[in-house]
Order: C-alpha cells, then structure tokens, then sequence
C-alpha cells in the first residue's frame, strides 16, 4: 500500500492509504487528520482509481499544489511532493524506510571496479535539473539529491543573495519539509564556510578541537557536519549543509569529496536556473506592462468605455477558476476573450478546447462532450475521449450554450458540480481538472422562462457575466479596428494594391449599423482587398452603395424597416451559408418567415 509521509510540527507522521476514499483535512472526522490552520476543515481526497491514486480538491479555495504546480485533480506518481495549505506531504509507493549510513571509506573511484555508482547518480541528477524545473522545485530536488547520495539525516541549502542569507529548502532523509528556521543550522560551521569559501567537514562535532566550544554547535547537539559553498563563476550563490545525528553515522574524507563533486555541477546548474528565473519573471512584467497599454495585448483592441470595463474584467477574473457566461451578439469576439482569459490564467500552459454546442447533432453532442464506451451504441467502434477529458488542467469553452439540449443539461450541471464525467456506457466516475467558458447570443433569463434552460445551471455558469457590446455601440472603435484588420489582412494578401481606406470609406464604416459585427466586418475588408485595385479602400470598395451623403433624402419608416429587414437576413443567410433553419434559429424566427423572404431575393 502507497504512503503520505509529512511532519505535523512535533514529528515525522507516516500514513498508510488502505481505504478506497481517504479525506485529508484538520477535521476530525477525516480519516488522516492534520492539525494545519493553514488547511481547511475538508480540505482534499485520495480516491483509489484501479492502480492508480487520484488527488483532488474538495473546495475552490482549498490550496492543493503538486511538485510546485497548481492543482485541482492529479494522478499521484512515487516519490511527488503535495502541498496541502501550509503542509508538505509526500507520495510513496512503499512504506519509506530509515536508512543506515554508508561506511564513510568507500573511494569515489575504484581503479578496478570502475566508477562509483553514486558519481553516476550526480550525472543523472544534473541531466534531471536540465529538464526545465522551476526555482523552487530545484531547491528541493537537489537537496533530496545529496541527502541520499551521502546518506545524511537533513540537509538545507542556504541562498547567498548579497549580504544575506536565507535558507532556500531544509529537507530530511524522508524527503519532508523541516522547516526554514535558522536556528537548525550552526551559524559557526557556516560562518568559516563564507569566510574561507572552502569546503568543510567535521566528523565528530562535538569532540572537535576548534568548532567543539562553539555555542550552536553545542546546542545542535551536532555528531556530523558536510558544509560546502555552491560556486559559479567564482561567485558564492548558496551554501549546502548536511548533518547526521548519532555516532554511527559520521562523515568521512570520502563524503566530503562526494559532495564537492555534487556541489560544483549543482553551483552551475542553479546559477542557470536563477538567471532564467529573472529573465522569466522580466517577460511576465513586460507582458503585463504591454497588456496594460493597449486592450489585452492580445487580439482584442478597442478604448470604448464599455471595453475597458470588459478587458478590466479579465484581468480581474482571469487569475481565478471563476465560470465565466460571455454574452453578446454573433461575431462580438465572444471567443476571444475565452481564448484571452485562458492566456492570462495559471491554466495558461494546459489546453484550451472549444465546442460550439448549436452546431453538432443533438444525438452525437453528448459523445462530443463525455466520451464514449466501444459498443455503447451503434458506430463506438472504439472508445473515445470527450471534449471534457481533452480540456483537463486547462479551459473548455463551450459556446452557443444556449443550444444545448436539456437532458444534457442536467449532465453538464452534474460535471460542474462534482468535477466528475461519465463516458457514454461506461458508468465510472472519471475525475476532470477543467475551467468552464461558456457564451450565448441569446437572452438566458428568457430562456428560462420558457422553460428551455435550467436555472440551476444558468447560476453556475454565471458565476462572472462579461456582456460584450455590438460593433455599432462602440463608437470610434469601429475605425480603429477596421485599420487594424486591414493591415493584418494585407499580409495574407500580398497582391493587394490596397494600403489602406479613403475619408469616405472609413466615414461608411463608421455610421453603418454592422449586423454581423465584427466578423462581418472582417468580411467586408477581405473581400475589398482581394478585389479592389485602388491604394486606398473606398465606400464602393467596401461593397456600400454610393458614399456617405448627409444629405440625402429620407424614406418614410416603414420602407425604411423593410429594407433594413431584407439587408439583415441576406446577410444572416449568407453568413450561414444560405442555410434557412440555421438562420431562423440564429435570428429567433420560424423558418417559414426565412423562406419568405428568399422567395423575394429572388423575385427580385
């Protein structure tokens, strides 16, 4: 059976996982209890899937961190180190066992046998730290790293930055957090270490001649010292403390020049490892400065006051597994800030998947979403994975909500509560780790009404509502962005003499009404630059009749009502590729009044 091992501020604490479920949190009716105020009172749960041991949160704001990354689910592996408020636990296959002390006289190198083995474990060590871990988790990794390799009790590795020094991790033989107090180390061993920067080994603290009198060496109660500086480029960045508790286990000349070799790859390494940590944190900062210029930074541009609302509530949000409900008409950019809130939150390097809930067949949509068995029904020739699975630790997306059938409804409400999903057929649990966007163009609250979306669900979609605002609300923005497609489409054209739009042109784009939004905007600029040959983009151009003439002569209403009713649906038609139910379905309509209306195009 599979272990946690951590330290419950008095001592080591080994908890052997023999149930099914076991809840972890300072409760007491959980099955392992710890006394962490930092943790909340049901905090998270084991669950044993088959082989395997599955982590989970069981709250929102339950803090659960894996090998130094945020968490929702995980499939626990030997030897992961998991953060639960402000305890450390470890994950082991087997029970750990203490480890007895290597006769300090074994020779680095053995001119028969060949290298020693553990010189071997410092190569592959230096190969595993290459991989691209973080600061933090490269602490403790090196340090779980020579604890073993020297068969230490503890081990700390104290940063150098300046003048100061602080203690960057303090690990034990069970690889457990013990703690960041500075009173754990002598500060006479180090002090000489610093000043000398030479390594240092006392094999019998106590007993020794100089270091014996000291006062925290007295108190430590020290048996065995190993302290080495961490160097690179002849610049002190850290110092590696190791020491051993009994007389059994004290540190030879052997253990010393073990951990000189270690320490001279490890310097290099972290010194790496510390420059790429501030260059990292330099783009971030950049990114951040950049987004704040300009909208998002992203693909989405605009200084109308109801969009600095919409990107000051991504920037807010987006940080948080908060559901987010995007509403707006067709073509506002609705995905855009799914794909924008995605990029800028923790789930940033997971994947985003979307799914447009309105334009799969009801009966292969719950497939799309869950999964399914091989066999559930007629064509699952094999199993198959489900939007939902392919989305896990990152973003599902899924839009047109309002199209979803209500008996997969009561499904997604299940998922969003329980964090679980069932494959089509197969009737296990399946645990997902997913961020839920979801956007409609319709009117959710008259949805419910009608009796054709649950509430329930609608409230936990709805956690934060962004409203995005049609094109022909956002005043200037209109300009700008028309200027901003254009430049990108003339790269993807490049036999384009268009460069850019005449006063007249830009004053067409202004004042027209722009059904389709942006997309249909996108629309109107890519065909005038494939087929215009004028430098400058005019109202013709852009497939306007005549240029903006202020003063024309008005027509009464009513024809008016008319003509702007023709316009709007030919462009929903064609938008939907001249599909009638399609189209009545996007403009709340019967199909019969789309029918109509062809029958006149064509008339005319």
């Amino acid at each position: 059976m599979p272990f946690l091992t951590f330290h419950d501020g008095e001592a080591v604490q080994r908890f052997e996982l023999t149930r099914k479920l076991t809840g972890i949190g300072r409760s007491p009716d959980n099955k392992l209890v710890i006394p962490d105020e930092a943790m909340l009172p049901h905090h998270a749960q084991v669950l044993r899937d088959g082989k395997s041991w599955v982590l989970s949160s069981l709250d929102r704001n339950a803090p659960l961190v894996v090998n130094g990354k945020d968490r929702r689910h995980w499939s626990l592996k030997d030897g992961d180190l998991i953060m639960l408020g402000g305890t450390e636990l470890t994950f082991t296959l087997t029970e750990p066992s203490s480890r007895s002390a290597r006769p300090p006289t074994v020779p680095v190198l053995n001119a028969v046998s060949g290298p020693d083995p553990r010189v071997e474990k410092i190569a592959t060590f230096a190969e595993k730290l290459l991989l691209g871990m973080q600061v933090p988790e490269i602490f403790k990794t090196l340090l779980d790293a020579v604890i073993d390799l020297c068969g230490a009790n503890k081990g700390f590795l104290i940063h150098l930055e300046g003048n100061s020094l602080h203690i960057a991790a303090a690990r034990n033989i069970d690889r457990v957090d013990i703690g960041s107090d500075s009173a754990q180390v002598s500060d006479s061993v180090v002090a000489q270490v610093i000043k000398q920067r030479h390594p240092l080994i006392v094999a019998d603290a106590l007993n020794d001649t100089i270091l014996g009198q000291s006062r925290s060496v007295v108190d430590l109660k020290l048996n065995s010292v190993m302290c080495v500086p961490l160097l690179a480029r002849d610049t002190m960045i850290g110092i590696l403390y190791l020491g051993n508790e009994g007389l059994d286990r004290l540190f030879g000349p052997a253990d010393l020049e073990l951990l000189k070799i270690f320490a001279a790859q490890a310097g290099l390494i972290l010194h790496n490892a510390l420059l790429l940590n501030e260059l990292r944190v330099e783009n971030e900062d950049l990114a951040r400065e950049v987004a704040a210029g300009s909208g998002l930074g992203g693909a989405m541009i605009g200084s109308h006051p109801k969009m600095t609302e919409v990107f000051r509530m991504i920037d807010r949000v987006a940080p948080t597994d908060i559901s987010l409900l995007v509403t707006g008409e067709t073509g506002t950019g609705k995905e855009l800030v799914a794909r924008e809130t995605h990029a800028r939150s923790n789930r940033r390097t997971g994947p985003f998947i979307s799914i447009n809930c309105g334009a799969i067949p009801e009966n292969l949509l719950e497939s799309e979403l869950f999964g399914h068995k091989k066999g559930a029904f007629t064509g699952a020739i094999s199993d198959k994975q489900g939007k939902f699975e392919d989305a896990n630790g990152g973003t599902l997306f899924l839009d047109e909500i309002g199209e979803m059938p209500m008996h997969l409804q009561v499904k997604l409400l299940r998922v969003l509560q329980e964090r679980e999903i069932e494959r089509v057929g197969e009737g296990r649990a399946r645990p997902v780790d997913i961020r839920v966007v979801s956007a409609t163009n319709k009117d959710l609250t008259v949805e419910i009404e009608a009796g054709r979306f649950r509430q329930d669900l609608y409230y936990r979609l709805n956690e934060i509502h962004v409203a995005l605002p049609a094109l022909r609300e956002r005043g200037d923005d209109i300009q700008l962005i028309a200027q901003h497609l254009q430049k990108r489409f003339a790269k993807l054209y490049p036999d384009s003499k268009a460069r850019g739009f005449t006063p007249e042109g830009l004053e067409a784009i202004r004042h027209y009404v722009w059904p389709g939004n942006v997309r249909q905007l996108e629309n109107r600029i890519k065909k005038a630059l494939v087929l215009s040959d004028s430098p400058l983009l005019t109202p013709g151009d852009l497939g306007f009749v005549g240029e903006v003439d202020p003063e024309r002569r008005w027509a009464p209403l009513k024809d008016a009502q008319e003509d702007f009713q023709q316009r709007y649906i030919r462009q929903c038609l064609e938008f939907h590729e001249w599909n009638k139910a399609a189209t009545a379905r996007a403009l709340d309509v019967d199909p019969r009044t789309i029918f109509r209306y062809i029958e006149k195009f064509k008339d005319d």
